[in-house]
Formats: C-alpha cells, sequence, structure tokens
C-alpha cells in the first residue's frame, strides 16, 4: 500500500475546504516548503564544511580545488552552486 505525504493529504483535502480551511492550506504548504528548503540548506553547509576540512590530495580525487570550495561557499544560499 503506497503512503500519501503530507503535501499529498493536504493537496486531497483542499477541494473540501472553504474560506479558513483554504487558507490554513496555503499556509501549512507555505511552511512545509520554508522547512524543507532549510533543511536542504544546511545539509549542503554541513556538507561544504565537511569539504573544507579535507585533505587537498582528498579533493583533488574527486575533482575539486580548495578553490573550488571557497568559491561555492562564498556564494549566497539563493544562487547555483555550479
Amino acid at each position: 500500500m503506497p503512503s500519501i505525504t503530507t503535501p499529498q493529504r493536504f493537496a486531497a483535502a483542499a477541494p473540501r475546504l472553504g474560506g479558513a480551511g483554504a487558507l490554513a492550506h496555503g499556509a501549512l504548504a507555505w511552511l512545509h516548503r520554508v522547512v524543507t528548503a532549510y533543511a536542504e540548506w544546511h545539509a549542503n553547509r554541513r556538507d561544504f564544511h565537511r569539504l573544507l576540512r579535507m585533505e587537498d590530495r582528498l579533493l583533488r580525487d574527486i575533482g575539486l580545488t580548495r578553490e573550488d570550495v571557497d568559491n561555492a561557499l562564498s556564494k549566497p544560499p539563493w544562487s547555483d552552486v555550479d
């Protein structure tokens, strides 16, 4: 039996909701997006800091330089880290 995720449950309930219920649905959906974005940002920062602690030799093994890691960390969180 496939599980239904929280956003899918909200989407399924949305047509039945009126006025305040629809507003609550929108607020919960927004909060879910904010929490998800924060969790992704936090995981990325943790990974970058792990890369900072790696020796240059290990960075070269995975195709990065110390400068690559420093440049990625200097970018704001909302920009692409390509």
